[in-house]
C-alpha cells in the first residue's frame, strides 16, 4: 500500500519576554513616543496622540484619525504638553541709588548793566554803579583846573584785587594834546576807590565827539574777575553806559 503523505507538524516554543526584551520594548516604546512628538502640527496645543499596544509584547503603535486598536492591543493616549505652573513670586525691589554730585556753577554768574550822569563836580562826589565779588564800583565827572574827568573807580580788598583798563576815542576827530586817543589804566585795589576807567577832556572843547571814549576793564577780585565794556563822556556833565559781566577765577 502507497504510504500516504503526512505533513509535518512543528511545535513553536512559547515566547518569553525577559527583562532585557522588556528593556528594549521600553527603549523602543520611548523612540515612538518621541517620534510622535516631534511629529506633531506645530501650534496644535495640548493635542492627545493615540496609540495601541500589543498585550502579548507590548508592542506599540501609533495611530490617527478614526483608526482603531485590535482586540489583540490595548488602547493609549497621552498628551504633548503639561499643566501650566503657577507663576512666580515677585521680586523684590532694588535698593535706591545715591544721589549725583551737584553740577558745576554755571557762567557767567552775574551780568549787570549800568549808566550814569553827573555834573562836573569834586572828585569824592561818587555814584554808585553797582557791586560784583565784594568790589564796589561807582562814577565820578570831576573838574581839574581846565579839564573835565570822567572816571569809574572800583574799591576792593587790599592786596587781592588788580584791574586794567584801556581807552579809545573816535580816531576822525580833531584832538587836543590832552586829550589822547588811547589810554591805559592800571590799578592795585585797597585803600579806597581807584580809577579803573579814566579819561579827560579839554574843558573848552565844547560838546563835540572829542569827549566821547569806550573802556574795556579787567577787575580780578577775590574769588571772580569782572569785565566791563563801558562808553564815557568827559564835558561839563558827565556820563557813563555799559555793561558788566563775573565770572569765577577757577
Amino acid at each position: 500500500m502507497g504510504g500516504l503523505l503526512v505533513p509535518r507538524q512543528e511545535v513553536f516554543p512559547p515566547v518569553t519576554i525577559t527583562r532585557t526584551r522588556a528593556t528594549a520594548l521600553t527603549t523602543a516604546l520611548v523612540a515612538v513616543l518621541a517620534a510622535a512628538l516631534m511629529l506633531a502640527p506645530a501650534g496644535a496645543g495640548a493635542a492627545t496622540l493615540k496609540g495601541c499596544a500589543n498585550k502579548k509584547t507590548g508592542a506599540i503603535r501609533v495611530i490617527s484619525g478614526k483608526k482603531k486598536c485590535k482586540k489583540t492591543e490595548k488602547k493609549l493616549s497621552w498628551n504633548t504638553n503639561g499643566t501650566a505652573g503657577t507663576n512666580g513670586a515677585a521680586g523684590t525691589n532694588g535698593t535706591n541709588g545715591t544721589n549725583g554730585l551737584p553740577g558745576a556753577a554755571g557762567q557767567p554768574q552775574k551780568v549787570v548793566k549800568f549808566s550814569a550822569s553827573q555834573g562836573s563836580t569834586s572828585s569824592s562826589n561818587l555814584v554808585h554803579l553797582f557791586d560784583a565779588d565784594g568790589v564796589s564800583y561807582s562814577f565820578n565827572c570831576g573838574f581839574a583846573l581846565i579839564l573835565n574827568v570822567a572816571r569809574i573807580v572800583a574799591d576792593g580788598p587790599s592786596g587781592t584785587s588788580y584791574a586794567q583798563g584801556a581807552l579809545r576815542r573816535p580816531s576822525a576827530a580833531p584832538r587836543q594834546s590832552a586829550d589822547p586817543w588811547s589810554d591805559v589804566v592800571f590799578a592795585t585795589l585797597g585803600g579806597g576807590p581807584k580809577p579803573v576807567a579814566s579819561q579827560t577832556t579839554l574843558a573848552d572843547a565844547g560838546n563835540g565827539i572829542e569827549q566821547i571814549g569806550t573802556w574795556s576793564v579787567a577787575v580780578e577780585g577775590p574769588s571772580a574777575t569782572t569785565f566791563i565794556q563801558a562808553k564815557m563822556s568827559a564835558a561839563a556833565t558827565c556820563t557813563t553806559q555799559g555793561v558788566a559781566f563775573t565770572i569765577p577765577n577757577s
